[in-house]
């Protein structure tokens, strides 16, 4: 008799499309961690990574029925939590953003983003790092392009989390106010490249 802890992952979607608590219990145990340790990484807040984490495997028993993943559910799931950090830093830039200055539309959008060469956005870029302090400027660098947690910068630096948090906040206001021109989307793109 085969184990569930030996079922291949598509087995167990299958089963649990007819309802089993224990092949999702499996694929919990076999994916949680991995992808809790991947968002701590990427968000430096153990708190807010279980609790993306949690609320995708969540999700993943909710739509047991219509989940369709085409290939490795390994791949599948932690693309699906990379949206889920991306989507939720998107949202907190917004909940500080006043309507007026992040409404876009559509063609405002398109007309920006065909404007705009990739070598355009990277000397914007490099141009807004060029304006940060030296310390901010590294702070932001450590994070967005060394991938390096909150935490791992403050003890790089010996500096408190808090003052990390503060510096990279200032600077994303920086960016933000330097990519107004362009579509907010764009601006995150750039911000939050270490997703890519």
């Amino acid at each position: 008799m085969i184990m569930f802890e030996e079922y291949p992952d598509d087995v167990l979607i299958a089963e649990c499309r007819k309802g089993s608590r224990k092949a999702f219990d499996q694929l919990f145990k076999r994916y949680f961690h991995r992808i809790h340790k991947y968002a701590i990484h990427h968000t430096g807040n153990p708190e807010l990574a279980e609790e993306l984490t949690m609320d995708l495997m969540v999700w993943l028993w909710k739509k047991r029925d219509v989940l369709e993943v085409k290939g490795d559910l390994s791949s599948y799931l932690f693309k699906a939590i990379k949206n889920a950090i991306y989507n939720h830093f998107r949202k907190a830039e917004l909940d500080t953003t006043s309507l007026e200055e992040v409404f876009i539309d559509t063609i405002a959008y398109q007309n920006a983003e065909n404007a705009l060469s990739e070598e355009e956005i990277g000397a914007c870029y490099r141009t807004s790092l060029e304006q940060l302090t030296p310390q901010r400027r590294k702070v932001f660098q450590l994070s967005r392009e060394e991938d390096m947690t909150y935490p791992e910068i403050a003890s790089h630096l010996n500096l408190s989390v808090k003052t990390v948090e503060s510096h990279i906040s200032a600077s994303l206001q920086l960016m933000r106010k330097r990519f107004k021109e362009y579509a907010d989307l764009i601006i995150l793109i750039i911000v939050f490249n270490f997703f890519i």
